[in-house]
């Protein structure tokens, strides 16, 4: 197995419209905690657990629309300065 510390993936698929978010441990950020609220604001639904979550979107949702929520969620446990996790 190969660690790779502070990594955090995020996926999006236009068909049909859905997010991923997988996080390390390290980067003290919980998927499914994160991800199930932006999902909810959306109309979507879905979850998981602390490492990956997943859900679907309405067909009408911009990918667009849909990463910069995210990106907006993550932003917000980081701070907003780039990193994630504890300081």
């Amino acid at each position: 197995a190969i660690a790779l510390p502070g990594t955090i993936v995020i996926g999006c698929l236009a068909e049909p419209p859905s997010l991923l978010l997988a996080t390390s441990a390290d980067t003290g950020i919980d998927a499914g905690a994160t991800l199930k609220p932006v999902l909810a604001a959306l109309g979507g639904r879905g979850g998981g657990n602390a490492r990956i979550a997943q859900g679907s979107l309405p067909a009408a949702t911009p990918d667009e629309r849909a990463l910069a929520e995210l990106a907006g969620a993550l932003e917000g446990i980081s701070g907003g300065d780039g990193r994630a996790g504890p300081a």
